[in-house]
């Protein structure tokens, strides 16, 4: 990215209302919400006044997280919330539990030998606080939901500054299996935000830090090794300034979805007979319905090739299109495997949707902006309703059943989980 384009995009975020009065009250606001109303409401309104006044970063991401995390944490768990699909929550607990009094270099040794479920970074987190603070179950859940959301804040925040929170309303309201995905799917939902968080350190500021994240976050899932190899494919074409020359772009592309589905195909069949990623149990799918995943599939390409031809080429949009390529070339690779694409996606939507919004912020009017929101809003909340109003998914269990009551804030929410209410 260059210096010209990052002196446009500064002036270009810069609006109306960013004294430091005003973010001093936006930040002040942010707290008294996130209190007394529904988190999910809350984040509808602080995007709507993030278009005039600039909310301080830390004065969101503290009260938003807590806020979340003790509105997700409010439930019964174990619940089938859809046919075949089972709250991943209870497995979690027993990870956890299994370490009790089990010393450290056990644990570590235990991912040379079985690396899947036992990725170090999560592991010794957990191991700290089970065997040298005597954390509960209910402290573990807790704090893993704190945990996700804080680093889901600060990977949006990582790519961009001005408009993180309306990245987390089209996160959580416009992306299918974003809600799902917070409330049971633990280490791959946080190992995904560190990649996330890392590709906007590393693409925004350049900052080697940026590239440190990126190549941990493996070790707190290993299903983003696969994002990681996608990166250091997108790093050795940007190096030798080929994403300038469209034509010579496209071939290379053309021949990486003739190569890439045969290297995985080799590589997933060696992971296999190591033991190393539960592959067979994926390509069953695992109740994952099918044509859900499929389409979303389709919709990301096909929007990722528009956006390609037709948008603003930067580093995000060129890292984007590779990880495309990426998906595309398992899903020539392993047609079967569906279970896995829906895992892959909890990584790849919510980079694309971010792109996409973002780059409608920054090349519509200024008029569009807040109806933009509004529409987002209304779509996701339309789409939240009808799927707990049929039974199906955690927006019908969360906050214990009140996830669309406007007053169920930090406050009441805390008020009724303690009081059985």
């Amino acid at each position: 990215m260059t210096v010209a384009f990052r002196r446009n995009h500064r002036e270009l975020l810069r609006l109306p209302g960013d004294g430091a009065r005003d973010s001093i009250l936006a930040g002040l606001l942010s707290f008294i919400l996130f209190l007394f109303v529904n988190p999910f409401l809350t984040l509808f309104l602080l995007a709507l006044i993030s278009m005039l006044h600039r909310v301080p970063a830390l004065a969101f991401i503290v009260p938003a997280s807590i806020a979340f995390a003790v509105f997700f944490y409010s439930r019964e768990f174990g619940i089938d919330w859809y046919p075949g699909s089972t709250d991943d929550i209870p497995q979690y607990i027993q990870l956890y539990q299994a370490n009790q009094g089990v010393s450290l270099f056990s644990l570590l040794e235990s991912f040379a030998f079985r690396p899947s479920g036992n990725e170090p970074l999560w592991q010794v987190i957990w191991w700290t606080l089970l065997n040298g603070l005597g954390g509960s179950d209910n402290t573990f859940v807790f704090l893993h939901y704190l945990l996700n959301f804080f680093v889901l804040f600060l990977a949006l925040r990582a790519l961009s500054a001005r408009y993180f929170i309306s990245f987390a309303l089209v996160y959580l309201f416009l992306i299918p299996i974003s809600v799902d995905g917070l409330a049971h799917i633990f280490r791959q939902e946080l190992s995904s935000f560190i990649f996330l968080a890392g590709a906007g350190i590393y693409l925004n500021t350049g900052r080697r830090v940026g590239k440190l994240f990126i190549y941990l976050s493996p070790l707190f899932h290993l299903s983003s090794l696969f994002w990681v190899a996608a990166f250091i494919l997108f790093e050795s074409l940007r190096k030798r300034r080929l994403f300038e020359n469209r034509k010579k772009i496209s071939l290379i592309l053309l021949f990486l979805l003739l190569v890439c589905p045969i290297m995985l195909s080799i590589t997933v069949t060696i992971l296999d007979s190591l033991g190393v990623y539960n592959i067979v149990g994926y390509f069953e799918g695992r109740g994952v319905d099918k044509i859900r995943v499929y389409l979303l599939i389709g919709a990301y390409g096909g929007v990722q090739l528009l956006a390609f031809f037709l948008l603003r080429h930067d580093d995000l949009n060129h890292l984007i299109l590779i990880m495309c390529v990426a998906v595309y070339s398992l899903v020539i690779a392993l047609p079967a495997a569906n279970g896995i694409y829906d895992r892959l996606l909890i990584t790849a939507l919510p980079l694309l949707s971010v792109y996409l919004f973002r780059t409608i912020l920054e090349n519509f009017h200024v008029s569009w902006r807040v109806p933009s929101i509004i529409v987002i809003f209304s779509i996701g909340l339309m789409r939240l309703y009808a799927s707990a109003a049929a039974g199906n998914g955690p927006g019908a269990y969360l906050a214990f059943g009140n996830a669309f009551d406007p007053s169920m804030g930090l406050i009441k929410t805390l008020f009724v989980l303690f009081s059985g209410a």
